[in-house]
């Protein structure tokens, strides 16, 4: 009896654990720019419930050449694209929810080159 009862504390220890390695490693694109002080009304202006635009994204983040210089070695280079007149950036970045890669929609696998 003891011996399972180890065995099920063990299980939910090492569960726990595997829990908060995985909220950790891979938070919402909404935590990370929390953690560097990036506020809601940054991006979703003074209504929080506003879909962000790409020029809000871009306020930060560049030109969508300076981001695709630093996605370059990707094999399919998702933010160097022509379909970036139609695009959101919410297509792959929505910031509570996990990161989606849109293009492997119809393109498959985006891998970065090794």
């Amino acid at each position: 009896m003891k011996r399972v009862v180890g065995l099920i504390v063990a299980m939910a220890v090492l569960s726990a654990g595997i829990n908060l390695y995985a909220k950790d490693t891979k938070p919402f694109l909404a935590d990370k720019h929390k953690t560097v002080g990036v506020e809601c009304v940054s991006c979703h202006g003074k209504n929080v419930k506003d879909i962000v635009t790409n020029q809000s994204c871009l306020t930060c983040h560049g030109s969508f050449e300076k981001l695709g210089e630093q996605t370059k070695d990707m094999h399919l280079n998702p933010h160097k694209s022509p379909h970036f007149i139609d695009l959101d950036c919410s297509s792959c970045h929505d910031g509570h929810k996990p990161l989606k890669n849109f293009c492997q929609d119809c393109h498959g696998p985006i891998q970065r080159h090794k």
